[in-house]
């Protein structure tokens, strides 16, 4: 059983990876109170620190994350 309950997404989300935007518009796939869930078309390496941000809100939600898990 999970610890956080998920909540479905689709909000638009950008990231980077040491300061290499991503182009490709991602979305986000859940959120919880332990993090968040998103699709992407390039890996990023478990334990990879990136920086997200959400402009759907105002102000742009911004924050900093470490990559827990991926998966094809």
């Amino acid at each position: 059983m999970r610890q956080y309950i998920r909540h479905p997404s689709d909000i638009p989300i950008e990231y980077e990876v040491d300061d290499c935007r991503s182009d490709d518009q991602e979305y986000l796939k859940d959120v919880s109170v332990g993090g968040l869930s998103f699709r992407s078309i390039a890996r990023v390496k478990p334990g990879t620190l990136i920086h997200i941000r959400i402009s759907l809100v105002d102000p742009d939600f911004v924050t900093s994350a470490k990559v827990r898990w991926c998966r094809k």
